[in-house]
């Protein structure tokens, strides 16, 4: 694929909040990168379309987390 992401920190940002005042909001600043040599930019905006489902509700997009630990698999035993 040739969309790639990075996260940068995360910390305290001033945001417009949903009344239009501003507001300081915790969040992480993610860039993009596109090679447009390899793929077309229709599929570049439906990835960004996916991964911001993914990141505004994860568990819409993806389900719920699965249970984790008890005790199955590798090094239960």
């Amino acid at each position: 694929m040739s969309l790639f992401g990075v996260l940068g920190k995360v910390g305290p940002r001033v945001v417009v909040g949903a009344d239009g005042r501003p507001e300081v909001r915790t969040q992480v600043q993610v860039r993009w990168a596109f090679d447009e040599r390899i793929n077309d930019g229709l599929y570049c905006a439906g990835s960004l379309r996916i991964a911001a489902d993914v990141v505004q509700d994860p568990e819409r997009a993806v389900g719920p987390p699965g249970k984790v630990g008890g005790g199955e698999g590798k090094g239960s035993g």
